[in-house]
């Protein structure tokens, strides 16, 4: 393969050079000359020759190049470097170009020192006829085997073209099996460029599978708001508490989890999907399931109600007038309703929600659910509403009140008021004055306080009903995992030698064993809820205080164990955290 250059030896420089001109077929003013061993001075003389007979090459401009010549002797590789600005020579191109000529007795050593070396002239490979080259590609398979890419290989002159056939073959026997773009292919047969790596196949990942999920047929959560009547209005007799169902009503349905579909490397190699993980249907009282657990049913006419999982279905307790001696003290596993008064000394208990159609004396009315008191509630300093849901009453005279979401009423008296969420008091009057009102929320009202500077405490903080039971987890994990530690020694005697020898000890161990593994589900399940009752202290801090008219002298506002006394009426305005003090602005509701 005859180029512009080439490696000529003489019996001294002068001779080289001759040799030169008469190879290339110019003047020997046509040819640069350097002598890249011993020199001009040696004898015999190898020079790296440079036919020149244009004038565009000179030395100060040279790609680097290399050129394979079949001689009698054998087959040798010569190396051109770069000059100036010239390609430098590409050592990987030059000896995957030497593998691809198939040599036969191919000296690897000899080889690699040329490449190594750069420049230069080495017998490679023994005498043999040439192998003319036909037009190929490398590819080139990712680690992850996700994706290939091809770099066409040109033909010698005499070689045959690729066709798409050839290259699928070619593909096959690289490993590359699945996701190749053969329409791109074809079309890079038609216009291609050699030297230029361009991406053909694609492997596909797997799409895992979803996860199953619960349906719920009813609602979750009750509002408890009050019916909107227009005009700002809102009508505290109608309130929205909870959610009837009938016998044979579907309430839940479990959607199963889905297996995923897989994916293929570009070897045809499956990627298995990761399987949607499944949900197990709720608990119930007083339903039915179907046999598969996919479909859960009321068992009976009454009330639906959803708290920690749990979905139970309950009558509702109905008293006709007022709740007397006559009548008793209540304790329903369900809702209870009660048209008239309840009289002062009474108990009413229910699990889920209470409705109360007259006036609360000194009683105590306590509720898992809600509690709504179409009138309201005269405590005479003894009364008591304990909700987990909300507490909706008219009026709060004199009465301590707690509530797990919030606590709304037209006027709040002399009270103990504390709710999870918020304490709204915006109707007619829209009143606090004087007791203690907490929430966790947001305290909302049109008057704090009174003209008389009566002391009023309204404060933003955690209710003591969680601040208890804070304390409760806390000390409950302490004891289990001091508890536990007691127990892991005993494990570890019935491993001993001389516990494995008490033939008794193995139904002990299992016991032992037993109690472990309960007292790791009761840390488990106390960790998540003390976890969750931190988080809820500590963000108390954002809660605010809107006063939508008056705030009167004789008020201490609490937030974030900071407290703040107002010795003069503040007007329209919302108080809140910030910067490390009580700060007050302009009314934000």
């Amino acid at each position: 393969m005859r180029g512009f250059r080439k490696f000529i030896s003489g019996e001294d420089y002068s001779a080289a050079v001759k040799a030169a001109a008469e190879y290339f077929g110019c003047g020997e003013n046509d040819i640069i000359a350097e002598a890249p061993g011993g020199g001009d001075t040696a004898s015999p003389c190898l020079i790296l020759a440079v036919c020149d007979k244009d004038g565009k090459i000179g030395r100060s401009f040279m790609p680097g190049g290399y050129s394979l010549y079949y001689e009698e002797d054998g087959v040798y590789l010569e190396l051109y470097p770069h000059r100036g600005e010239g390609k430098k020579l590409n050592t990987e191109e030059t000896g995957e170009y030497c593998r691809r000529k198939s040599l036969s007795g191919l000296d690897s050593p000899a080889l690699r020192g040329l490449l190594g070396v750069g420049s230069g002239r080495a017998r490679i490979a023994p005498a043999q006829k040439e192998v003319i080259l036909d037009e190929d590609i490398a590819v080139y398979i990712t680690r992850n085997a996700m994706s290939a890419s091809i770099r066409f290989l040109p033909a010698e002159e005499g070689g045959n073209m690729l066709t798409l056939g050839a290259v699928k073959e070619k593909l096959a026997a690289a490993g590359v099996l699945f996701g190749a773009d053969y329409e791109a292919i074809a079309r890079l047969l038609e216009n291609k460029e050699y030297g230029v790596e361009y991406d053909i196949a694609s492997g596909t990942e797997p799409e895992d599978g979803k996860d199953g999920y619960i349906e719920y047929h009813f609602r979750l959560i009750t509002t408890g708001a009050p019916k909107d009547i227009g005009k700002g209005r809102v009508d505290l007799r109608e309130l929205d508490l909870f959610e009837r169902v009938s016998k044979g009503q579907l309430l839940v349905t479990r959607h199963p989890p889905t297996l995923g579909e897989p994916g293929f490397t570009v070897k045809n190699e499956m990627k298995p999907p990761k399987r949607g993980r499944a949900e197990a249907i709720p608990r119930g009282k007083n339903v039915v399931t179907n046999e598969e657990k996919t479909q859960m049913y009321s068992a009976k006419d009454g009330m639906v109600n959803f708290e920690n999982r749990v979905v139970t279905v309950s009558d509702v307790y109905v008293v006709k007038g007022d709740c007397d001696m006559g009548v008793g003290n209540i304790d329903f596993d369900g809702s209870i309703i009660i048209n008239g008064a309840v009289m002062g000394g009474m108990t009413i208990r229910a699990k889920n929600n209470i409705v109360i159609g007259g006036v609360v004396e000194g009683a105590k009315i306590i509720a898992g659910g809600d509690v709504e008191l179409k009138r309201g509630i005269l405590g005479m300093d003894r009364g008591l509403i304990s909700a987990e849901g909300s507490v909706i009453a008219q009026f709060i005279e004199r009465a301590a009140v707690r509530a797990g979401i919030s606590v709304r009423s037209d006027t709040i008296v002399h009270s103990n008021v504390e709710a999870g969420g918020t304490v709204s008091a915006l109707g007619k009057r829209g009143s606090i004055i004087g007791g203690t009102v907490r929430a966790c929320g947001e305290i909302r009202a049109q008057y704090i306080g009174a003209a008389s500077h009566t002391q009023t405490n309204v404060e933003i903080g955690i209710p003591q009903q969680k601040r208890d039971r804070i304390s409760f987890l806390q000390g409950s994990i302490k004891k289990a995992n001091e508890e536990t530690a007691k127990l892991g020694s005993i494990i570890a005697y019935f491993n001993s030698d001389k516990g494995k020898a008490d033939s008794q000890n193995a139904e002990k161990k299992a016991s032992v064993i037993m109690s472990i593994e309960q007292n790791a589900k009761i840390m488990e399940e106390y960790s998540e809820e003390l976890y969750e009752l931190e988080n809820e202290a500590a963000k108390l801090n954002s809660g605010k205080i809107h006063v939508s008219n008056t705030l009167y002298p004789g008020v201490r506002i609490i937030i974030g164990g900071l407290v703040r006394s107002f010795e003069t009426e503040l007007q329209y305005s919302t108080i809140k955290y910030g910067d490390g003090e009580i700060v007050f602005g302009a009314c934000e509701v």
